[in-house]
């Protein structure tokens, strides 16, 4: 599917989960697969991870490509580039606006930015499954709220 591999800090699910096209494509970041697996088990069937990032410096190279590829087959299966990009708690600021700067540009598409606030988050829940439904939840919870408010294809950042 994809004309060069993928790095070993990047996991590709399009076409493996079996949802139906109506599913929105989204992209996760975060530090871990674990916490990444727990989400995007979770936002389905609303909303279907392409792509799951483990580290910033490969997400700040391969997400500018996947929001030009309006139409590509090498974005998702369904031929959509994705409609949201979410940031894990252990992503930092910096890298937020490295990665969304180096998104920017009159080819690329306007995607909501979700970043997690670690703020919000109990102390009490540790990282680890409970963290990741925690996570999960509130990240669905937005989007559902920009999808039902017409938002999600808006180059904004929201956090959460």
């Amino acid at each position: 599917m994809f004309s060069r591999a993928l790095p070993a800090t990047t996991r590709f699910f399009g076409g493996t989960s079996g949802k139906t096209p109506a599913a929105i494509p989204v992209i996760v970041c975060g530090k871990t697969s674990q916490i990444g697996d727990i989400v995007r088990e979770a936002l389905q069937p609303e909303y279907e991870v392409t792509h799951l990032f483990l580290s910033p410096a490969t997400a700040k190279n391969e997400i500018p490509v996947l929001l030009r590829q309006r139409g590509s087959t090498t974005s998702t299966e369904n031929g959509t580039s994705p409609s949201a990009i979410i940031m894990g708690g252990g992503y930092t600021q910096t890298d937020l606006q490295e990665i969304r700067a180096a998104s920017q540009g009159p080819d690329a598409k306007p995607v909501a930015w979700l970043k997690i606030d670690p703020g919000k988050t109990p102390s009490s829940i540790p990282v680890g499954p409970e963290y990741g439904r925690a996570v999960a939840k509130r990240t669905k919870d937005r989007l559902d709220e920009l999808v039902r408010d017409g938002q999600i294809d808006r180059d904004e950042v929201h956090f959460i």
